[in-house]
C-alpha cells in the first residue's frame, strides 16, 4: 500500500469502492446509453411504420377523392354531407311511400306519386297551404255539427220523454208503408215504361218501310259509315237519322253536305222502290257539285251500286266529277255535248 501512494489501510479500501463506484456508473452510463439507442431504433422503426402508414392513408384519402370526384378535402366533406342527406331524404321518402300505400294501396298510390311529380314546389306549397285551409274550415265545421248533434240529441231525449213520441214513431211506421207501396207502383209503371220503350225501338229498327231501309243503306255507303241508319220514329212525322255511336239526330242538325247526302240517300231508295213496278232511267244534272272530295268519291259509290240496276244518266260540266266518276267507274260511257271525242 505503501508503494502504491497510500497512507494506510482504509485510504486502499476507500481508493477501491470509489473505483468501484465509477465503473459502475460507468456501466450504468453505458446500460442508460444502450436502452437509448434501442429506444432510438424503436422509435425510427416505429416513424418508418408511421410514415408507411401515412402514405397509405393518404393514398386512401386521394382514392376516396377519386371515387367521390372531389377536388380537395373540404370539397369531400361537402360531398359526403350531401350524401348523408340524401340518404335521410331517401328513408323518409321510403317511409311516406309506405304510409301512402298503407292508406291508398298500389294503384292510388301511383296516381298520387305522378300528381305529385307533375306539380313543381311552388304549386305543391300552394296545394299543401290550401288543403291545410280546408282542413281547418272543416274541423271548424265538425265542431258546429258536434253542437249540433248535442242539441239533437237533448231534443230526442226531450221527446221521448214526452207522451207523443209513441204517436209519431206510429205515424213514421204509417209514412213508411205508404212509401213501399208507392214504390212497388213505381216499379210497375217503370218496367212497363221500359217494355214499351224496348217495343218502339224494334218497331222502328225492324219494322220500317222498305224505302227506309234503303236509304239507309245508301247513306251509310254516301257518310262512310259515320251513319248506319234512317228512321221515322213511331208516332213521329218526321225523320232521324243515327250515327255509328247510336246517336240520333234530326235533319235540321245536320251541316249542309250531310243533309245533301240525306236527301240524295232518300232519292236513290224512292228510285228504287219505283223500280219494282217500272224500271226507268235515273237522270242527274251536276248534283255534286257541293260535295268535297271525299263526299263525292263516297256518293259515286252509291250511283255505281244504283247503276246495277238501273240507266244513270249524269250531267256535269266540271272536269273534276267527271275524272271522280272515271276513278270509281272505269266501265262508265262518256258522252261529251259539246261534239269533242
Amino acid at each position: 500500500a505503501a508503494s502504491c501512494g497510500y497512507d494506510s489501510q482504509d485510504d486502499a479500501e476507500m481508493l477501491v469502492r470509489r473505483l468501484q463506484e465509477e465503473a459502475e456508473a460507468q456501466k450504468r452510463l453505458v446500460d442508460m446509453r444502450e436502452r437509448k439507442r434501442e429506444k432510438a431504433r424503436e422509435l425510427k422503426s416505429e416513424a418508418a411504420a408511421q410514415e408507411t402508414e401515412l402514405l397509405r392513408v393518404r393514398g386512401r384519402i386521394a382514392e376516396l377523392l377519386r371515387e367521390a370526384k372531389a377536388e380537395n378535402e373540404e370539397d369531400f366533406r361537402r360531398r359526403a354531407a350531401l350524401f348523408e342527406r340524401i340518404c335521410r331524404l331517401r328513408q323518409q321518402s321510403e317511409h311516406y311511400a309506405a304510409l301512402v300505400y298503407a292508406q291508398c294501396g298500389e294503384r292510388e298510390r301511383d296516381k298520387l306519386i305522378a300528381a305529385l311529380r307533375a306539380e313543381d314546389e311552388q304549386s305543391l306549397n300552394r296545394k299543401l297551404n290550401e288543403t291545410a285551409a280546408e282542413i281547418a274550415e272543416l274541423d271548424n265545421r265538425l265542431a258546429q255539427l258536434l253542437v249540433e248533434k248535442g242539441a239533437l240529441e237533448h231534443r230526442i231525449q226531450a221527446l221521448e220523454s214526452d207522451g207523443s213520441h209513441a204517436d209519431k214513431l206510429q205515424q213514421l211506421e204509417e209514412e213508411v208503408a205508404l212509401l213501399r207501396h208507392s214504390a212497388k207502383e213505381w216499379a210497375v209503371y217503370a218496367l212497363s215504361l221500359r217494355l214499351i220503350q224496348a217495343a218502339k225501338e224494334i218497331c222502328e229498327k225492324d219494322k220500317q218501310p222498305g224505302v227506309l231501309l234503303r236509304a239507309s243503306a245508301y247513306f251509310r255507303l254516301i257518310t262512310g259509315g259515320k251513319f248506319t241508319r234512317v228512321l221515322a220514329p213511331v208516332g213521329a212525322k218526321l225523320l232521324k237519322v243515327e250515327r255509328a255511336n247510336g246517336e240520333q239526330l234530326e235533319p235540321a242538325q245536320l251541316s249542309r253536305g250531310t243533309a245533301e247526302q240525306l236527301y240524295l240517300s232518300m232519292r236513290f231508295a224512292l228510285a228504287a222502290e219505283i223500280a219494282q213496278k217500272a224500271l226507268m232511267p235515273i237522270i242527274m244534272d251536276d248534283i255534286f257539285v257541293n260535295f268535297d272530295k271525299p263526299r263525292l268519291l263516297h256518293a259515286l259509290k252509291a250511283v255505281e251500286k244504283v247503276a246495277q240496276k238501273q240507266q244513270v244518266l249524269l250531267f256535269t260540266c266540271h272536269a273534276h266529277v267527271r275524272e271522280a266518276v272515271l276513278a270509281v267507274m272505269p266501265d262508265a260511257r262518256l258522252l261529251p255535248l259539246d261534239g269533242s271525242s
